[in-house]
């Protein structure tokens, strides 16, 4: 059976707390655990709890891992974006409830940073992001590439490029218009 807190959730055997009570750690399940009665925190309480209780627990893969921060100007500097890492997850507390994380939060592989309380709660998370991405590569493919591409390349039957094609305004087209 497995240990419990005093919020009744069930913790592996082996977790070890940072003592705070906001966020709470178990190292051999690899779960980050929102403390009871949290309803609103932001990553970097995570980030910085984790940094808390990672000097006491070195035997313990990587939980989070954080970008950004690079100087914009002497006032302003890049935001961050953290990543849970080494396939550490997320549960808040056991009861229904809402729960705010605010920041910027991914996982590698592109899963869920939350995993499901272990009762049979409604937990609803809502994740507030900034919007700081600069660079969208698609299929390996980035602005320049697709910029590049010549248009008859795309211009088969009912292709978007078709139908763009069909609704541009060209030149031939408006001096048809004066007739």
């Amino acid at each position: 059976m497995p240990w419990v807190i005093n919020d009744s959730t069930p913790l592996s055997f082996g977790i070890q707390f940072n003592g705070a009570g906001d966020v709470n750690f178990d190292g051999p399940a690899k779960v980050i655990i929102i403390g009871f009665g949290i309803t609103v925190i932001a990553v970097t309480e995570i980030y910085s709890r984790w940094k808390d209780w990672v000097l006491d627990n070195p035997e313990f893969l990587e939980a989070i891992s954080i970008l950004g921060g690079d100087p914009i100007s002497a006032e302003q500097s890049v935001g961050f974006t953290y990543f849970l890492e080494n396939g550490w997850k997320i549960r808040s507390w056991e009861d229904d409830h809402n729960l705010e994380v605010t920041g910027n939060l991914f996982t590698r592989d592109g899963s869920s940073p939350f995993i499901p309380t272990v009762g049979q709660y409604r937990v609803q998370i809502t994740l507030k992001t900034s919007n700081i991405v600069d660079l969208i590569i698609a299929a390996g493919a980035d602005a320049n590439s697709v910029w590049s591409v010549l248009l008859t390349s795309i211009l088969t039957a009912d292709s978007i490029g078709e139908h763009v094609k069909d609704k541009i305004l060209t030149q031939n087209k408006f001096l048809a218009l004066k007739d």
